[in-house]
């Protein structure tokens, strides 16, 4: 009994499937419009901190020094002003724990700047995560130690 052959199906080899997935792809470069997008010569805090960035380590001089007289501690978090002698714009420094007993955000930014800057009104976190306390640990004129988590816990310091 002889059985009726299959007809032969046409297959793409390997090369030419990436020459079509590389089609694919150029066409969506081709699609991005850069010119809608903000760049870093556009703003003005941008340019500042990254020419400091760029500049080899011993032209910069520049050390950020926090004004203790600014130091606030709240439910919040923390915020104290850090000044630099290279610029005149002073930025506020915001440390803000979070629940899970490991993560602390830090926020840079402007005290009064010129514009008012995008802020994201809702920051995605993990299900259950929120805001929580940090304590001062020591305090003096150097320095503020601070630390995650309630008194006569283990959490980790700052």
């Amino acid at each position: 009994v002889t059985l009726p052959r299959r007809p032969r199906r046409l297959t793409m080899g390997v090369p030419a499937r990436l020459a079509v997935l590389a089609a694919l792809v150029a066409g969506a470069a081709q699609a991005f419009e850069a010119h809608k997008f903000k760049k870093c010569a556009d703003n003005a805090f941008c340019r500042r901190h990254r020419a400091l960035a760029d500049s080899p380590p011993e032209a910069r001089g520049v050390r950020y020094v926090a004004d203790a007289s600014t130091f606030e501690l709240t439910p919040e978090g923390a915020r104290v002003v850090v000044a630099s002698s290279h610029h005149a714009v002073p930025l506020e420094l915001r440390l803000v724990a979070l629940n899970d007993g490991s993560t602390v955000r830090l926020r840079v930014r402007e005290v009064e700047p010129l514009f008012p800057r995008f802020e994201p009104p809702h920051v995605l976190l993990p299900t259950g995560v929120q805001p929580s306390a940090l304590r001062v640990v020591k305090q003096d004129a150097r320095e503020v130690r601070l630390a995650l988590g309630p008194e006569g816990s283990a959490g980790g310091s700052v």
